[in-house]
């Protein structure tokens, strides 16, 4: 559960940082390359937002499904381990 909700959050992230980069080399000379790039600079603080929305129901579903699978913590099995 934990991996999943990780690549939920990380792969959204990588929108922008390849985006741009990518936007401003096929379109180099192009006078509306800025406007290219408008959704993208305006999806990322949407994504963020989102994010931050939804993380409390997230960590609630990442506590329910290591519940379901029996698994403890990662603390907690190290503590109990010693």
């Amino acid at each position: 559960p934990k991996l999943c909700l990780t690549g939920l959050f990380a792969c959204t992230q990588k929108t922008i940082s390849l985006g741009v980069p990518l936007i401003n080399a096929i379109y180099e000379n192009d006078p509306n390359a800025g406007i290219y790039t408008l959704p993208l600079i305006v999806w990322h603080p949407m994504q963020l937002v989102i994010g931050s929305a939804m993380a409390p129901y997230l960590v609630h579903f990442v506590k329910q499904q290591e519940d379901q699978l029996g698994r403890k913590p990662l603390i907690v099995q190290k503590l109990s381990s010693e």
